[in-house]
Order: structure tokens, then sequence, then C-alpha cells
């Protein structure tokens, strides 16, 4: 979680101090979400450790239905890319010239594809009261559960609640959950305020303090 936070530092320029409390999670509320297709083991155990860490645990339920996050994405995608790249000095600072640089190895580039950069190549006006629509309902939503349930946090199993906050520009952290039968790694995403980035690094701190879920490759 610390190298996280010294990316999140040098990307954003915010200074967050790295002096976390391991007790963050004590006393907190944190609403724990669910989805039919979870691991319902793996969900018992992320509520078992929150509320070992001094949580209490809600069970939330977001009504998130109409809010799409990867028909908004590429929408931007393509003068977003080329402001970040020209102002960073990228090699490649178009989003049509990494489309080519990566048809020239494609066996090693593009591997899966890139079909959603050729959609965004093709926008050339982006639809914004599409974009602010998704923002606004995204906002609500999360922020009436917040004040409903005077939650701290939520958290749920790898990135199954990702959408809403995503759409919101609500700050989200995942933090390893040990894994699953197969093997695969599994995470445990908390996602708090609007703003409330620091608060997030605490509580993400304190459940890795008390959990030591990553598991070495």
């Amino acid at each position: 979680m610390t190298d996280a936070a010294i990316a999140y530092n040098a990307v954003s320029g915010a200074g967050i101090l790295l002096n976390f409390d391991k007790d963050a999670l004590k006393d907190s509320t944190i609403g724990l979400l669910s989805y039919e297709y979870n691991d319902g083991q793996l969900l018992s155990d992320l509520k078992t450790r929150l509320q070992s860490a001094g949580a209490d645990v809600v069970d939330v339920k977001l009504d998130t239905a109409g809010i799409f996050i990867f028909n908004s994405i590429y929408l931007t995608f393509k003068e977003d890319f080329k402001e970040y790249t020209q102002a960073w000095g990228f090699p490649v600072t178009s989003l049509e010239s990494l489309l080519e640089y990566n048809r020239e190895d494609p066996e090693r580039r593009i591997r899966y594809g890139q079909n959603l950069l050729e959609e965004a190549v093709q926008v050339y006006t982006a639809d914004w009261s599409e974009i602010d629509m998704q923002i606004q309902r995204a906002d609500a939503v999360l922020k009436n559960a917040f004040d409903e349930y005077r939650l701290d946090a939520l958290v749920f199993l790898n990135s199954s609640g990702t959408a809403a906050p995503a759409a919101a520009g609500y700050p989200e952290l995942t933090i390893p959950l040990g894994s699953e039968k197969g093997g695969a790694p599994q995470g445990a995403t908390f996602v708090t305020g609007y703003g409330e980035d620091e608060k997030l690094l605490n509580l993400g701190y304190s459940f890795e303090y008390h959990t030591q879920g990553r598991l070495a490759p």
C-alpha cells in the first residue's frame, strides 16, 4: 500500500505523508457490496477480516442501473491522450501514432487487440451531455449510500463494484486478499468519498496491516 501511496504522490503532487494509521479501520463503518457472481467464501472472509480490524460492517446495495463507463471513456480518450503525452514529452504523442506503432509488432504489442483504441480514434467530438449524465447519476447513487449508512468507505471484491466510483471520480484502492481456490489472486477494493484520498490510503494501510493478504507470485 505504501508503494501505491508513493506512486499516487508522484502523479498527483499531493505530498501525502506516509505515516499511516494501522488502526484506521477501528470504529469505522464499512459498507460491504456483494454480487451474485462473487465467491461466497471469499466474501465471508472479507467481512470477517474487516470486523477483526475493528470495523462495523453493514451490507449495502447500490442501484447502478444505467451507469456505464466503458462507452464514455473512449469519447474523450483521443484528446486526453494527446494532451497528457505532449505535456510529459512521450515519444508517441497522438493516438493515431500509437495505433500505427502497435501494428508494427502486433504479436508483442497488441496480442489481445486494441479495439477500444480503434473506437476512440474515430471520435472527433465528445458527447459531453452523456458523460455529464453518467457522472451525476453515479455521484448521486454513491452520495446517497454514504449518507444513508454513514459510511467511511465501501468495500467489495476485486473490481466487481468499480463502475459507479469510476464514473463519479471517487478514489479506489485494491488491497491483496489472498487467492481463490484455483490460485488466482484476489483483492479487497476500498472506496471513500469524493476527495478523501488520504483517508482511503489510511484505511487501506490498516486493512493490509491486519490481514497480510498478499501472496508472493
